[in-house]
């Protein structure tokens, strides 16, 4: 099985546009769905989108040392992502 490719972003909705990506490999899934703390329990695959907290954030930046930087983003940007969470979801490349 290929090893997966998730995109965790932060998201200006004012502007409808992604202000901070970060692409990140995943070998072990189940890490990630521990992080996701049941949410996406449901998901096999870990197809969905799933919103992040904060501490959702640090635990994926942490264990799948991921270079994502929240703290450069603008507070009036952060604060327009919904929920104040960071979208992160599967990436497929299509060739």
């Amino acid at each position: 099985m290929p090893q997966a490719q998730f995109l965790i972003e932060a998201f200006d909705r004012e502007r409808w546009c992604p202000i901070l990506q970060a692409l990140f490999p995943v070998d072990d899934p189940e890490a990630l769905r521990a992080i996701l703390a049941g949410t996406a329990d449901d998901d096999l695959d870990l197809e969905d989108t799933y919103l992040l907290d904060d501490e959702e954030l640090a635990a994926i930046v942490t264990t799948f040392n991921v270079s994502f930087d929240a703290a450069q983003i603008p507070k009036i940007w952060r604060s327009a992502c919904p929920a104040g969470g960071y979208p992160v979801g599967r990436h497929t490349c299509h060739t």
